[in-house]
């Protein structure tokens, strides 16, 4: 079987998409052949029967050339070759282009699949919709339409990278991760910790992620500067995977506080990793309430009440609180079966 994927960026060690070489490592398990088209290229070691081809972001081509080679590329891979599986990862821009070919898919007979899981759904999001035969998501409500279309396979976590460390040297620390956005409500974790300094409590929190907007990192380094937390909160920028799950590992709370309901794969590296997630996304309502672990949206004084029960737990406990999380992510969003959830691969 042959795979055709689209995507914004091949490259292992970029802080926010490197999960998704990742995936194109599973999927080569099971195609004979996959080619993928992407905006940028960077650090890669696919396997052989994987070739990726670059619209040349890393080099600083324009958009119009960014354009003339997706269709060409397109036109080569899909009308030339027979593919069994076009496979759009997340970027709705790639599935409109894409629609003269998609209108030919019967003859062809290809499937025309999609990758979304945001948990807001614009007018572009919409149109893109109809150039798909299927939009896979982790939750129903990380893809928030109803439609036929819609199939719910959970996440893909690389469940063999993002495991549990040495539980004796856990930190006292809060980690947020992501990008520095205004969505993030990143503020909202300076203001927890503010909180928990005032109760005497002795701890750190680290916030890793590049930044999405300019403006809103500055405020947040005025607000830290302005408490005189320099030394309790740290920017640490973005990671790549490999360092990323050290950090998971050694940190005691991750505090995701962030205004997007999609099921956000950060929150589930967490839990995998043995860092207890607290979180008012409600993708992870069903997930997290029985610990106890799912907040409202924008509770400070509920946030800090829950770290504080969080601190308070015996090691055995909150081993035994980690290992339940861990267990759950296995169970439902190991990367292992991901080909199969999609394209029946078994």
């Amino acid at each position: 079987m042959k795979l055709l994927i689209t995507t914004q960026i091949i490259d292992k060690n970029d802080p926010m998409l490197g999960f998704f070489h990742r995936w194109v490592e599973e999927f080569a398990k099971h195609f004979d052949r996959i080619d993928v088209i992407c905006l940028k290229e960077g650090t890669q070691t696919l396997p052989a029967n994987v070739q990726v081809h670059s619209l040349g972001k890393e080099s600083g081509e324009n958009r119009f050339k960014y354009t003339w080679r997706f269709y060409k590329n397109f036109w080569k891979l899909y009308i030339k070759q027979d593919v069994d599986f076009v496979f759009f990862h997340m970027g709705a821009v790639y599935n409109i282009m894409a629609a003269p070919f998609f209108l030919i898919r019967k003859i062809k007979k290809t499937k025309f699949y999609w990758w979304k899981t945001h948990g807001h759904i614009n007018l572009t999001g919409k149109t893109a919709l109809l150039f798909v035969d299927n939009v896979f998501t982790a939750i129903k409500e990380s893809f928030p339409i109803d439609t036929r279309k819609k199939v719910v396979v959970g996440h893909a976590i690389d469940t063999n990278l993002f495991k549990l460390g040495d539980r004796v040297k856990k930190e006292d620390t809060i980690l947020f991760v992501g990008r520095l956005s205004r969505s993030k409500r990143v503020e909202q974790v300076i203001e927890i910790v503010s909180k928990l300094k005032d109760r005497e409590f002795n701890i750190k929190a680290k916030i890793i992620g590049d930044t999405a907007e300019n403006d809103y990192e500055e405020e947040l380094r005025s607000l830290v500067k302005k408490l005189k937390f320099e030394e309790e909160i740290e920017f640490v920028g973005g990671v790549p995977q490999e360092s990323l799950v050290k950090e998971y590992q050694c940190s005691r709370i991750f505090i995701n506080p962030s205004d997007n309901d999609g099921l956000d794969k950060v929150v589930l590296e967490a839990m995998a990793s043995g860092c207890v997630p607290l979180t008012g996304n409600l993708s992870f309502e069903n997930i997290l309430s029985a610990y106890g672990l799912f907040m409202k949206k924008g509770d400070i004084d509920g946030y800090v009440k829950e770290v504080e029960k969080i601190f308070a737990l015996t090691d055995e406990e909150y081993n035994a609180l980690v290992t339940k999380l861990r267990s759950d992510v296995v169970r439902q969003h190991t990367i292992d079966t991901l080909s199969n959830r999609i394209f029946n691969t078994n």
